[in-house]
């Protein structure tokens, strides 16, 4: 390859105007192909197709538009004013056809006629005996002691069996959220009885009694939340982001009519719009201030100033370039693949930079401009050609791990060096020699010459062997630090933080104790649906689960719970008319009282199988004072003992008013459990709500969702996650969602970081063996890359930084990266005839030009990359080629002085020293 660089030389010589405009044509061309590109978030899209979690995935995306939900939130202390925000939310939404139409369910509140129709059947049977023992007399009193005799008998005294999943949490909780609203509204009855008609206050006492809070209030009652189902594919981009600004519109103003309240959003829906707008950011912000500093960079470290401009110039046209091939052939990238733009600008500016370094200095040195050119090719061609190789190959051999992630990136970046490294050997010594011939003006500006680089040179070959023992003393120690690093498994924390949809996702978090992104599962009958249910309410690590096994009991269970609800159909009337006295009101008082202490003790007694927490305890909390005194947290609502205070004060007004109130209410709870006891026939599919059905169940009625919501603590808990993953994977093979995936995704990156390194390690190795023809030379070459490896990975725990899903797969990488600057320091010793001060002056302020505006490049996606794992991508790689460079310019010179003198001469010395 001896005569190839001159000939390149001569041809752009002869043809750079030529270059230039194909250049500009091709650029041109390239920009409408790049503004094509898609960016996708989703996780499993960085996994093979083949992946089993990847094709359970697909099939939720197919019947199940993915499964996903958007959550909406109402943050308030007026329940009445949550409630008519949420209704005006749906109202607006439902009024907007253009947004309605991507949306397959609205589930903002119970269906009271379906509950009322089929309730009872969804009772267990033994529960609808003790319904009817509580339904022999329905008035008040008789009533609230019956509850009180209930609560003990299936609480109290059978905790553990019935406080022990979290579908009886659940169930506790929605209770106890019914028994708030229920004497809230009867404190208020008594103590205002003109502000509703008595007829009203006794329905809506009776339906609050029986059916419970119709909407979805947090345990404390700060928060409401309601879900919508879209009807599209959430990794239609278009689609989904149009849907979340209608959303956004819709939001912004009901917000204005109700400024007491927070209107909030989050789940797999709003994260996902969200993180299209902040990966447009991050795909432009991070690379302009990378470009800004790189410039501010050159405009003190190269001369001329148009060399400088063209260098810039020429980068630009490489990166679009390559993103121009990607429009044509990916189309549609991955995460980590967005992140690519500051890689070429760290790396594709390095070849520009090799030339341009030494075209100034041959000119300054005397040489014509196309002389200067000539020489440049000569000197530094091969040099740079074969860092530019390494590096590409490196990547390329990506494509062999398995990986679908590392082989798109791989892939995507190889060719990206190879069109920079044209664009920088073409392009700009195109410009150089149709611009640049001009005698430049003369800068006012200080330029550095980094000549500090030839003392340093010549200090480390006077003193290798103590370089050489420091070194080999920091990289053992270092070595043993580097199995500190842990990997971090908390998907959240690698998004953008200020997201409001993430901001969202903590707050449903800690009010509803769940985690908002689901595990699914489709099965192909109702019977499976029904088995993988149970095994699901059954996990601790289950919040809540959705499926319509819930709405559907097996024949024999409904032939069971038939014969029970006859029964209570044929009770008879269930009330008196009954006249309360005061003395009455001292038993009704002392039966309100023994239910808050029975509440206490319920909320005790849950400890022991849901934890110190759980969400029986948070409601007991919110509803009742601290059991331990005000002082070790907020007093709670104090529901029972406002209503008890108030019956003390007078009883015989409250006596007259309760009787009159019983009246009506009586009558409207016998009306509505005869209402609710008329069914006596099993409930099929045809008989849910549209909603439920809609979203349970495939348009073709032969494909059921289970979705099941983690709990809390399982994103907090150390390894939870793949624990998680590993009980899922445990109960079926079937269930995916965002854990699994992403547990899945860890053991395909983690195996293809290993294999990655491997394969770039030998395939640089042995491409350096080829051209180099030289065991010795090459091994030299790779020892910045290896101990640089090392000196980062031992020092990433020390600054106390973490792994992540992300930045672990991007740590094959930096052995593509490291190799250049051995490569060069390496290449130039065997062309400068091995004067060590020649290649430092000749090669070391590129090398550290080169490895500044690489830091520079990831350095920005650390910095103000918006993306927490993107910015992790940026740190961990302005690490390992901090440490490469480092290596480069001590270890590898003190290596190549071994066994050698300095060798005197004209390039020994900077004549202009400290410039």
């Amino acid at each position: 390859m001896g005569n190839l660089w001159p000939r390149v030389a001569a041809f752009v010589l002869k043809h750079h105007k030529g270059i230039v405009v194909t250049t500009v044509i091709l650029v041109f061309l390239s920009i409408i192909s790049a503004s094509k590109i898609q960016v996708t978030t989703k996780m499993k899209d960085m996994l093979p197709a083949d992946n089993p979690q990847v094709q359970m995935k697909d099939e939720v995306d197919r019947y199940f538009s993915g499964g996903t939900s958007l959550f909406i939130t109402i943050e308030g202390d007026d329940r009445e004013a949550m409630v008519a925000c949420a209704e005006a939310l749906v109202a607006e939404i439902e009024a907007r056809t253009g947004l309605r139409e991507y949306i397959r369910t609205i589930n903002l509140k119970l269906d009271k006629d379906f509950v009322t129709k089929w309730g009872l059947l969804l009772q267990e049977a033994e529960d609808l005996a003790d319904l009817k023992t509580r339904f022999t007399q329905v008035n008040l009193l008789p009533l609230l002691i019956a509850v009180n005799d209930s609560f003990e008998e299936t609480y109290i005294e059978n905790s553990g069996e019935e406080l022990s999943t979290s579908k009886q949490e659940n169930e506790a909780v929605a209770m106890l959220g019914g028994m708030e609203t229920f004497f809230t509204l009867l404190r208020n009855y008594l103590a205002d009885p003109e502000t509703v008609p008595l007829p009203e206050q006794g329905a809506r006492l009776a339906e609050t009694f029986l059916l419970g809070d119709a909407y979805a209030f947090s345990p404390d009652h700060s928060m409401l939340m309601f879900t919508l189902t879209p009807a599209f594919a959430i990794d239609d981009f278009a689609i989904l982001v149009k849907f979340m600004d209608g959303i956004k519109d819709v939001i912004a103003l009901v917000q204005r009519d109700y400024p007491q309240l927070v209107i909030g959003y989050t789940g797999d829906v709003a994260i996902q719009a969200d993180e299209q707008y902040a990966l447009r950011f991050d795909m432009l912000v991070p690379s302009l201030v990378a470009l800004g500093v790189i410039f501010l960079l050159f405009l003190f470290s190269i001369q001329p100033f148009r060399a400088m401009l063209f260098s810039l110039l020429s980068l630009v046209v490489g990166i679009i370039l390559n993103y121009g091939i990607i429009g044509i052939t990916l189309r549609e990238i991955n995460m980590l693949t967005s992140t690519l733009g500051a890689l070429l600008i760290g790396l594709g500016i390095d070849y520009g930079i090799q030339f341009v370094t030494n075209y100034s200095l041959y000119q300054k040195e005397g040489y014509a401009p196309d002389d200067a050119l000539r020489l440049t090719y000569a000197k530094t061609g091969m040099g740079t050609f074969l860092a530019a190789l390494t590096t590409a190959v490196g990547f390329f051999v990506m494509a062999l791990t398995g990986s679908e992630s590392l082989s798109e990136y791989g892939i995507t970046a190889g060719i990206g060096i190879l069109t920079c490294f044209v664009a920088m050997f073409l392009f700009l010594p195109a410009l150089l020699s149709w611009f640049g011939k001009k005698t430049p003006a003369k800068t006012r500006l200080p330029v550095v010459e980094y000549g500090f680089l030839v003392d340093l040179g010549l200090f480390i070959q006077k003193n290798r062997i103590a370089v050489l023992v420091v070194g080999a003393f920091l990289t053992g120690l270092l070595f043993f630090t580097m199995f500190q690093n842990q990997v971090d498994l908390d998907l959240m924390a690698l998004e953008p933080q200020e997201m409001p949809s993430i901001k969202g996702y903590y707050k449903v978090m800690e009010e509803y104790g769940l985690c908002p992104l689901s595990a699914l599962a489709v099965t192909t009958s109702l019977e499976e649906a029904r088995i993988l249910t149970k095994k699901l309410e059954a996990e601790d690590y289950i919040a809540q689960v959705e499926s319509l096994a819930t709405y559907i009991p097996t024949a024999e269970e409904q032939e069971e719970r038939l014969a029970a609800i006859k029964e209570i159909r044929e009770m008879g009337r269930r009330y008196q008319e009954l006249s309360y006295t005061p003395a009455d009101i001292g038993r009704f008082i002392d039966e309100v009282q023994r239910l808050e202490w029975n509440i206490i003790e319920i909320g005790d007694l849950s400890v022991a199988g849901l934890g110190e927490n759980n969400k029986i305890v948070q409601k007991r909390n919110h509803m009742i004072r601290e059991i331990f005194g005000a002082e070790t947290g907020r007093p709670g609502r104090e529901v029972f003992q406002r209503l008890i205070s108030l019956l003390k004060t007078d009883p015989a007004l409250y006596a007259d008013r309760l009787s009159r109130l019983d009246t009506h209410f009586a009558r409207a709870m016998d009306a509505l459990i005869s209402q609710m006891a008329a069914v006596q026939r099993p409930i099929t599919v045809e008989d849910l709500p549209d909603q439920i059905r809609d979203q349970l169940l495939s348009s073709d009625g032969k494909r059921n969702l289970v979705m099941a919501y983690p709990q809390q603590s399982i994103m907090s808990r150390e390894n939870g996650l793949r624990l998680f993953a590993q009980r899922m994977a445990g109960l079926s093979p079937r269930i995916t969602g965002m854990a699994m995936v992403a547990v899945s995704w860890l053991k395909e990156i983690m195996d293809g970081t290993v294999k990655a390194g491997v394969y770039i390690f030998l395939t640089v190795f042995l491409l350096l063996l080829f051209s180099m023809k030289s065991l010795r030379r090459s091994l030299f070459a790779l020892v910045p890359l290896t101990v640089g490896m090392v000196w980062m990975l031992g020092l990433h725990p020390l600054l106390g930084w973490r792994m992540n899903m992300v930045n672990i797969g991007v740590i094959p990488l930096i052995i593509g990266i490291g190799i250049d600057y051995g490569v060069h320091i390496v290449e130039r010793f065997t062309v400068e005839n091995e004067d060590l001060g020649a290649v430092f002056r000749y090669t070391g302020k590129a090398l550290l030009l080169s490895a500044l505006t690489t830091m520079i490049g990831f350095g920005s996606l650390g910095l103000i990359g918006s993306f927490a794992g993107v910015a992790s991508i940026g740190a961990i790689l302005f690490l390992g080629i901090t440490t490469c460079i480092a290596a480069a310019l001590t270890l590898t010179p003190a290596l190549l002085s071994l066994g050698r003198k300095p060798v005197p001469g004209k390039m020994s010395t900077w004549p202009e020293r400290g410039k």
